[in-house]
């Protein structure tokens, strides 16, 4: 194993790193991600199967029987959509775990394979997916008290101004105002959020250790690195969203201007699914890459990892001792 050269890195050096690996090491990361996506898409449409067609009404239409006819495949549909969900998100999980590994190995100058990077997720799966499924859960609680929060506080403020003022133009004003203060206030909780837990997956990956004590290592490994992280996940989610819509943007052009307004045929969703795949594998690393890489960053600024992997090569073992599957932190 060759020892690497690490050190503090500007965002800018951090990002051609995450392009260049991904660059030299193109099929390894779209090896991890196929298997995945692979299964993605064969969720996907199974779901396109059991999504009912729509139906025009008519002035002569009775809702009843119209909702008689569709309820079971709509419950059936609704109840696939939770498993697909579910799945899929276990599916992404472990995906960003593989990724992180591969990535570790890496850059530590060791060599790695996708069957690698899998079976190191072993005994991790779980805590990974309890992760990643506690940043959704707490990322939609903040938004449903924030929408929550905005409805009754507008309603209360509404009904004074009403009182005070009338109804008027003004009073539509300072509604709107304040439904967009409260609106970015939730998105800037959430974004916090996202940012003090951003290298939650590496730490657990590579320290292997549990849910809380990846979300503590990350609080602090980010604190006073924040705007590089937040810089990285923009730049990271731009990259995906122009992805997304080269991949995807054909198939609802071509529904609307074949008049499909309401949903896409069959033999249009199942390309659409495959396409979405193969933009998912492609542009799915790019960001577990660069969070992966702040991980080590962050490491080497505030633990001096780059010293204790020249210490650790020098009599053969890996930092602190420990196996080359599992890197832990400086303990104080």
């Amino acid at each position: 194993m060759t020892t690497p050269e690490l050190r503090p890195l500007s965002l800018g050096e951090l990002l051609d790193r995450t392009f260049g690996y991904y660059r030299q090491h193109f099929w390894l990361f779209m090896g991890i991600m196929a298997l995945p996506q692979v299964l993605n898409v064969a969720l996907a449409l199974a779901l396109q199967m059991v999504q009912p067609t729509p139906v025009s009404p008519t002035p002569s239409a009775d809702p009843a029987m119209v909702l008689k006819q569709l309820g079971p495949t709509l419950v059936a549909s609704f109840l696939f959509l939770i498993v697909f969900l579910v799945a899929s998100l276990l599916i992404y999980a472990v995906a960003l775990g593989a990724t992180t590994h591969a990535l570790s190995e890496v850059h530590l100058g060791r060599t790695a394979s996708v069957s690698s990077a899998y079976q190191s997720l072993r005994g991790k799966i779980w805590r990974l997916f309890g992760l990643v499924f506690l940043f959704i859960f707490i990322a939609v609680g903040v938004y449903v008290l924030v929408s929550g929060a905005t409805i009754l506080l507008g309603g209360i403020v509404g009904i004074g101004l009403g009182i005070v003022m009338g109804r008027g133009p003004l009073l539509v004003f300072v509604l709107t105002g304040l439904v967009i203060l409260l609106l970015l206030a939730g998105v800037t909780l959430g974004a916090v959020f996202l940012l003090r837990y951003a290298v939650a997956v590496p730490a657990l990956v590579l320290e292997d250790i549990g849910i809380g004590q990846a979300m503590k290592r990350s609080a602090s490994l980010t604190k006073g690195y924040r705007g590089q992280v937040f810089m990285i996940g923009t730049l990271m989610y731009v990259i995906t969203l122009v992805v997304a819509v080269v991949f995807q943007a054909p198939f609802f052009v071509a529904s609307v201007l074949l008049g499909f307004k309401l949903l896409m045929p069959l033999w249009l969703r199942i390309p659409y699914a495959i396409t979405a795949g193969a933009g998912g594998a492609l542009a799915g690393p790019f960001l577990m890459i660069a969070l992966a890489l702040a991980y080590y960053d962050t490491r080497v600024r505030k633990e001096g990892f780059d010293l204790q992997l020249m210490m650790a090569a020098l009599d053969g073992t890996s930092p602190g001792g420990a196996p080359a599957t599992a890197i832990p932190p400086v303990t104080s």
